[in-house]
């Protein structure tokens, strides 16, 4: 067995967020989490499985994502991140362009079969909602509502997150300035997906280096080393993951009537749109006269 040393103690602090939406309130401690900087296959631990990790030891979650979401808070500039050692695999060292997977899972809503069993609409941007969020195969939170990016597609920073859980809120496509994530998911596999994981990894854009989410659905044979995992010494206690607060829960009925929502405000925003385009064209012929 040769797995990387334990040798660096990410310092978390204490975060909230609420959903401007739901109301819903997620919460998370403050926490010190050993970790490894470099990062590792199933062929280091000798095994098909990471059921045979050393007693005290599991794969990291989220704690890399909240990591950069804390740094960039205390105002650290993205390159100075990006520079950060526990980024070293994901750009070529120590390992070649390493995708890290996590223990980090999306569900499907409670009773549903597919991930994208309720869709909303906001200005043009499409969300999951009522997905749930497992680490370590427990469900931590519920009733999330997820990112998925425009109707139109097109590339996605991640411009806001739910610190407390260390995922996307928002994002936006094809905008400036750059971000220094990317959500990276494929909607078609996603639709019936009954699970997706969380991997993250990192590219170049530009000559800069960024960090990208990825929302992957298929699964992957664990011999395969197309994933990387990070090694955390600690075990996923009741203080070690975040707590959400719903107060106001909702049931299918209302998840339904919110997509018929969204589809309805998007026909509203594009027939604005278009209403607005026939008048600046009556202005124009007005002053042609």
């Amino acid at each position: 067995m040769k797995l990387p040393k334990i040798d660096r103690t990410l310092e978390l602090s204490p975060s909230k967020y609420v959903c401007p939406y739901s109301k819903n309130t997620y919460e998370q401690t403050a926490l010190s989490v050993p970790i490894s900087t470099e990062l590792f296959t199933l062929y280091d631990l000798h095994s098909q499985t990471l059921d045979d990790l050393p007693e005290g030891y599991r794969i990291g979650g989220l704690e890399v994502v909240r990591f950069t979401i804390q740094e960039l808070q205390r105002g650290i500039t993205p390159g100075q991140i990006l520079g950060d050692p526990i980024f070293r695999s994901y750009f070529g060292e120590y390992r070649m362009h390493a995708s890290e997977r996590t223990c980090a899972e999306l569900l499907p809503p409670q009773g549903k079969r597919g991930l994208l069993s309720y869709i909303e609409t906001r200005k043009g941007y499409m969300y999951a909602v009522g997905v749930r969020l497992a680490i370590g195969g427990r469900v931590v939170a519920e009733d999330l509502r997820f990112p998925l990016g425009k109707i139109k597609g097109g590339k996605m920073d991640i411009k806001e997150w739910n610190s407390a859980l260390g995922i996307p809120a928002e994002v936006c496509v094809d905008e400036k300035p750059m971000h220094i994530w990317e959500l990276s998911l494929d909607l078609n596999r996603l639709v019936d997906a009954e699970m997706a994981c969380i991997t993250m990894n990192g590219y170049n854009w530009a000559d800069d280096n960024h960090l990208r989410f990825f929302v992957n659905s298929f699964q992957v044979d664990p011999k395969s080393d197309s994933y990387y995992y990070r090694l955390v010494r600690s075990p996923l206690e009741e203080g070690f993951l975040p707590k959400a607060d719903r107060p106001a829960a909702k049931d299918s009925e209302s998840y339904q009537n919110g997509f018929h929502d969204g589809r309805r405000a998007a026909m509203e925003e594009a027939r604005g749109t278009l209403d607005d385009l026939r008048s600046r064209i009556a202005d124009i012929m007005k002053k042609l006269d």
